[in-house]
């Protein structure tokens, strides 16, 4: 996992040490992990945003944000928006098992509409993806 960077790493550290399969990063970019993971669990960050156009299923759990209208807007639209553990963990496994995939959860379609209306060169019909791939 990635620290915050107005996050206290301390405690995180101190549960990693006691942990075989959690590694404390507090410094650099995100993207490593991103392409590495296969499911990005986040809080309103924009991890989501890299994540959706890395093509890997987010989701958006904030335990003190359960009411739409304090979710961050942009990173809402990357995920799926959970309010319970038990949904966090039912659609982890789905997604850990192979029974559901990008596509299932998250909703692409409403993605694309809303960062078409982000982004000025989606006029021209190019997915979002294929506008990113072309400063690559």
């Amino acid at each position: 996992m990635k620290i915050h960077p107005s996050e206290n790493p301390e405690p995180w550290i101190n549960l990693a040490k006691s942990m075989d399969n959690l590694n404390v990063i507090e410094h650099g970019s995100l993207i490593g992990l991103i392409k590495a993971c296969d499911v990005l669990i986040h809080c309103g960050s924009s991890s989501a945003v890299e994540a959706y156009m890395s093509d890997k299923p987010v989701i958006s759990y904030c335990l003190d944000s359960m009411q739409d209208e304090y979710l961050l807007e942009v990173p809402t639209f990357m995920s799926r928006h959970l309010t319970n553990q038990e949904e966090v963990l039912a659609l982890l496994s789905d997604i850990l098992s192979g029974r559901k995939s990008f596509k299932d959860v998250i909703d692409t379609d409403k993605a694309e509409k809303y960062i078409s209306k982000l982004i000025f060169n989606f006029g021209n019909g190019a997915k979002f993806s294929e506008i990113l791939m072309l400063g690559k």
